[in-house]
């Protein structure tokens, strides 16, 4: 019935817990808590706002994963050892950082580090779902 009515052109305001169905259905998203707005935008503007930190130069940063062909902690040993590079943290063999959110140093980065040796099977952007970036945004809190 809701994709019914979307198709109709009929806005509807909906209040679930359920955030995967929501990120579905949804064009706007807002995440409210203890009455205060705390992000408004669409589902995309949501994922990518709410993985978006900034360090203490004010630069945007963002998560990255490089899954890894070679030794995941030499590579991100390596990586630690690189300007800007943050928080390198090792799961199987992807290793996750935060970056500078400009792709030109980011594809950069990724040429030093094959020119280096590492052999990288995927570099990118780590995807989150709403729920993750519903739990970045808020603290907790509860009325």
């Amino acid at each position: 019935m809701i994709g019914e009515l979307r198709a109709q052109g009929k806005s509807l305001l909906i209040s679930s817990h359920i955030l995967s169905e929501l990120s579905e259905m949804s064009d706007l998203v807002a995440i409210i808590e203890q009455g205060k707005m705390l992000a408004t935008g669409t589902v995309d503007e949501i994922l990518h706002g709410a993985i978006e930190s900034r360090n203490e130069s004010s630069v945007k940063l963002v998560s990255l994963q490089a899954d890894c062909m070679t030794d995941p902690a030499t590579t991100a040993a390596w990586l630690a050892a690189q300007p800007q590079v943050e928080s390198p943290t090792v799961e199987g063999h992807t290793i996750e950082f935060r970056f500078p959110a400009d792709p030109a140093r980011q594809a950069e980065l990724l040429s030093a580090l094959v020119l280096a040796g590492h052999r990288v099977s995927r570099f990118a952007v780590k995807q989150r779902t709403l729920e993750e970036a519903f739990l970045h945004v808020t603290q907790g809190r509860v009325q």
